[in-house]
């Protein structure tokens, strides 16, 4: 669709000029917290099991990403592994680091995704390329208040999906009222409703659905570069 293609594109040109403006600092944070998206080409990712692959690879980054220079010895900071996403040609994770208000149960509420956002892009056998990524604070926390309402309080974090595989679905949302099934003209409009809000259109969509079970393509739509 247009509309996917204008958000690919928009996406690749603003990690892009990201990293040229902000890739210059030695390492991030330690004393606040803050939220990191790593990008990482899925090409890369040569195991039966990406998504511990991913793990690894964030492993294996973090004592450069958050290495200490007052330190003589690595110390691993608090980190809190929200979500890992493989979509097409790029695969994202999301994590917290220092994030001790951080409550499952309302993670969901705007106000409580306000933190700073760090890009890290990874690439097997490459150094991390890593910098502040103001331009992406309000889409990274929307995602992460969104992945916490669609999936509700009977799943916690890491919320883990390939997208190559098909539409998610979501059975009990935070905030949604339970009612009997839709017929198909209801779930295709409502399935259209909720993704246009996952990609940025507004609350209204998704606060005023009423499905038991919700469809969409992809929470982080906003993130697809392919």
């Amino acid at each position: 669709m247009v509309w996917e293609q204008r958000a690919a594109y928009a996406m690749t040109k603003l990690i892009a000029n990201m990293q040229e403006e902000d890739n210059e600092i030695k390492h991030l944070p330690r004393d606040t917290a803050i939220r990191v998206l790593f990008d990482i080409s899925t090409s890369s990712l040569e195991s039966v099991d990406k998504f511990e692959e991913v793990r690894d690879l964030i492993n294996k980054t973090l004592p450069v990403i958050f290495k200490d220079p007052a330190a003589d010895s690595y110390v691993p900071p608090d980190l809190n592994l929200l979500a890992i996403e493989i979509r097409g040609r790029h695969t994202f994770a999301i994590l917290d680091a220092h994030y001790d208000d951080y409550d499952f149960l309302t993670t969901h509420e705007k106000e409580n995704n306000q933190l700073p956002v760090y890009n890290v892009r990874l690439k097997k056998h490459h150094m991390p390329i890593f910098g502040r990524a103001l331009k992406l604070d309000e889409m990274i926390n929307g995602i992460v208040s969104k992945l916490h309402r669609l999936n509700g309080y009977e799943v916690q974090p890491p919320y883990i999906r390939d997208c190559t595989l098909g539409p998610a679905m979501y059975r009990n949302p935070r905030g949604f009222k339970m009612t009997v099934p839709n017929g198909p003209e209801d779930n295709e409009a409502e399935e259209k409703e909720v993704a246009a809000e996952a990609n940025g259109s507004g609350e209204k969509a998704l606060d005023g659905a009423t499905s038991g079970e919700i469809q969409v393509e992809g929470i982080s739509n906003e993130l697809d570069t392919t």
